[in-house]
């Protein structure tokens, strides 16, 4: 387990890929998602271009 900070916490959506997000979104508390289980998950869509609107943890706080 690793502790982080509330304001890391409550970043930590913003520089993850929206689709990921959605489907995460549909599970419920407890629930493995179907067809590989966490391994394959959200591997498909996992690599996200790191542009202005998807940027990295590090060009993020450069900016602030």
């Amino acid at each position: 387990m690793r502790c982080v900070s509330f304001k890391q916490l409550v970043d930590w959506p913003d520089v993850q890929n929206p689709l990921v997000l959605e489907k995460l979104r549909v599970l419920d508390v407890g629930m493995r998602p179907s067809g590989g289980g966490w391994k394959r998950y959200p591997a498909a869509e996992s690599a996200v271009p790191r542009t202005p609107e998807h940027p990295t943890h590090t060009a993020k706080r450069e900016r602030e």
